[in-house]
């Protein structure tokens, strides 16, 4: 979540590594929401149940997405007079500290100790083990 913080500094000299962190950053974010989506089956195994919920969490999230950049767009307009590279960096400090205290609140108060749903075989990998179930 604090890849916005590299943004702030964004300029034509660390352009590239501003997208480095945006590639890095992007595959972060799927693996949040990864982890949050492991949590849908203790809400409830009836699958109409299950999908309703998937699509209130994504459309909650695109709403405040779309809140965010509305925002943004709004302040991009304001009479403060900011450029297009100072709207970037005031984007990308204001993303940081929502992110900081959303996600920092969800990871430490909302995700319960989960125990594991399966055992590796001997020698198994973890890291291979999931493709192999998929196969």
């Amino acid at each position: 979540t604090c890849k916005p913080t590299l943004r702030t500094t964004m300029s034509a000299e660390t352009w590239f590594a501003c997208f480095i962190f945006e590639v890095i950053g992007g595959y972060a974010l799927i693996m949040h929401q990864v982890c949050t989506m492991a949590y849908l089956p203790d809400l409830t195994h009836d699958y109409t149940e299950m999908a309703h919920y998937t699509s209130r969490f994504m459309m909650n999230q695109y709403l405040v997405q779309g809140a965010y950049t509305s925002m943004v767009i709004a302040i991009s307009f304001s009479p403060l007079g900011l450029s297009n590279l100072s709207t970037a960096r005031l984007a990308a400090g204001l993303s940081c500290a929502i992110g900081v205290i959303f996600f920092g609140y969800a990871w430490i108060f909302l995700f319960r100790k989960r125990p594991r749903l399966r055992v590796l075989a001997p020698g198994a990998n973890l890291y291979t083990t999931g493709f192999k179930q998929l196969l």
